[in-house]
């Protein structure tokens, strides 16, 4: 009688297993569409977080820089979001007929142009907040000026102020930095395309 209830425990517990098994099955379309969410929305936040900082940038430095330089930075950082609609708009055009390996081939796309975009944009706002920091802090005069025998504040006047705190500068040396870093949403495009393929 214990072999017997033995065996038919273990009979149940293996069909139990396959069904539960059988049952946990994803689905092709809910993982492209989680992949296709997943790559526009994280490589907008990247392209956000970047463009506020070249913003401000541009912002600060048009008119010294001029408007090339202050504003090639805003244009390289709203790049990351392009790249998440592509995947997103190839990962939706391909979901008809799309089998479970495909399903979860389209959510790692959508993951890494994503992240790669979120971090290039992360990237791309702490280094401008930076250099906007340095270029922007306050700067003493190199000699105080007098009139009438006594020295003046250094804030009595409109030219002063536009030489204690200057504009930050901008130039190729800026746009190479921004495009190296902005890089790395390009090498999370190239990933995303060949696993779309």
């Amino acid at each position: 009688t214990k072999i017997i209830s033995h065996k038919t425990s273990n009979t149940i517990e293996k069909n139990f297993g396959r069904s539960t098994t059988n049952n946990m099955v994803a689905d092709p379309q809910l993982l492209a569409g989680l992949g296709a969410a997943l790559s526009l929305f994280l490589s907008s936040v990247g392209a956000g977080f970047g463009s506020v900082h070249a913003g401000i940038f541009a912002l600060r430095s048009f008119d010294a820089a001029g408007w090339f330089f202050a504003f090639a930075p805003i244009a390289i950082a709203g790049v990351l979001s392009i790249y998440g609609i592509i995947v997103a708009v190839i990962t939706v055009g391909k979901m008809d007929g799309m089998t479970q390996a495909q399903g979860y081939k389209s959510l790692s796309a959508g993951l890494s142009v994503g992240l790669s975009c979120l971090a290039s944009g992360l990237a791309i706002g702490k280094f401008l907040e930076k250099h906007i920091a340095v270029e922007t802090r306050p700067r003493p005069l190199p000699s105080s000026q007098e009139q009438g025998g006594e020295t003046e504040p250094l804030l009595t006047s409109s030219t002063n102020r536009r030489e204690i705190i200057l504009a930050p500068r901008g130039g190729w040396g800026l746009l190479v930095v921004l495009v190296f870093i902005e890089a790395i949403g390009l090498y999370g495009l190239i990933v995303a395309l060949i696993l779309s393929a």
